[in-house]
């Protein structure tokens, strides 16, 4: 009977984790999680590097279904390209190794064990862990592979001009071509009242610029006098908008409120709707937009790449 009761709680105990998707990875055996190109990953190689990468600062053992597949992919793509950089003949001196590696530890010291070392010592036995993992794990493999990943945008050619007129040339009715924009300034402050007020010291004289430095409530614009950045009438909040786009440049709006507070508007500058022409401002935002996105591009399709021609096989269940 005794047996029969214990058969029957460990069977529901599975049933819950497979039920609630969440497995707890304390398991020190050696299960084959995945293959790659021939290389069996163990459950326990595979706990460590989630123990390493997550449970050793937050101190959680427990992973849904979800999270396990996705750090498994993150090996898979790890091991691939450190393998892959090392192929290439990248390398790393010990000097650097060490120096990031007091760095690390000094960060995660202070972020997560208050700088006790005693209680870092502590969490990594329990864990199945030292310093030296760490250091293997977390220090060389992201150093290799960091370096790796600057070589490779390092041999991107460079963008040319003809790469830029071709991007605006193919983008200019869905992302050049604009509604009227207005460059609006306004002061918002959190009484009705004292917008009332701001508003009749503005309408005898005083300066709108002053006023919002000295009284604003919108952190991103009161040091500047409250100006906005040129906007369509759709990028602003409702009445905001509204009232924004039906006066005239100079012209003081009445109190305005929104979800946000109690608004006073004024109009600077009002650009008509049209196409924005490709100057140099213009080309150098381009440029250096499609210059970040093809050293993004090399480092993906150097992975996807990588990932089509390895053998993986993952038995993660």
């Amino acid at each position: 009977m005794a047996k029969r009761i214990i058969a029957i709680t460990i069977l529901s105990v599975m049933l819950v984790a497979v039920l609630s998707g969440c497995f707890q990875s304390n398991d020190k055996g050696n299960g084959i999680v995945a293959v790659i190109d021939g290389r069996e990953i163990t459950q326990e190689e595979f706990n460590k590097y989630l123990y390493a990468s997550d449970s050793l600062y937050s101190n959680d053992t427990d992973f849904t279904a979800e999270q396990m597949n996705q750090f498994l992919e993150y090996f898979i793509n790890e091991e691939l390209f450190y393998t892959e950089a090392l192929k290439q003949g990248i390398e790393v001196n010990q000097e650097l190794i060490d120096e990031q590696f007091d760095e690390y530890k000094k960060t995660v010291l202070e972020l997560h064990f208050d700088n006790n070392q005693s209680t870092f010592n502590s969490r990594m036995r329990n864990l199945g862990l030292d310093e030296e993992y760490l250091k293997e794990q977390i220090i060389v493999r992201n150093v290799v592979i960091t370096e790796f990943i600057e070589k490779l945008r390092e041999e991107v050619q460079p963008v040319s001009s003809s790469d830029v007129q071709s991007f605006y040339d193919e983008n200019v009715d869905e992302i050049f071509t604009h509604d009227e924009m207005r460059t609006i300034r306004h002061i918002l402050v959190k009484s009705e009242d004292v917008a009332k007020a701001l508003l009749k010291r503005l309408q005898a004289g005083e300066d709108f610029a002053e006023l919002a430095v000295a009284y604003s409530t919108d952190a991103g614009t009161a040091a500047n006098g409250g100006i906005l950045d040129p906007a369509e009438e759709k990028n602003y909040v409702e009445p905001f908008g509204e009232v924004a786009f039906s006066l005239e440049i100079g012209e003081l709006s009445d109190v305005v409120q929104t979800q946000h507070g109690f608004h006073i508007l004024e109009v600077l500058e009002i650009e008509p709707a049209g196409v924005r022409e490709l100057d140099g401002e213009l080309a150098e935002q381009i440029f250096g937009y499609l210059n970040n996105q093809n050293k993004e591009n090399v480092v993906v399709n150097l992975l996807n790449d990588l990932r089509e021609k390895a053998n993986v096989e993952k038995k993660l269940g």
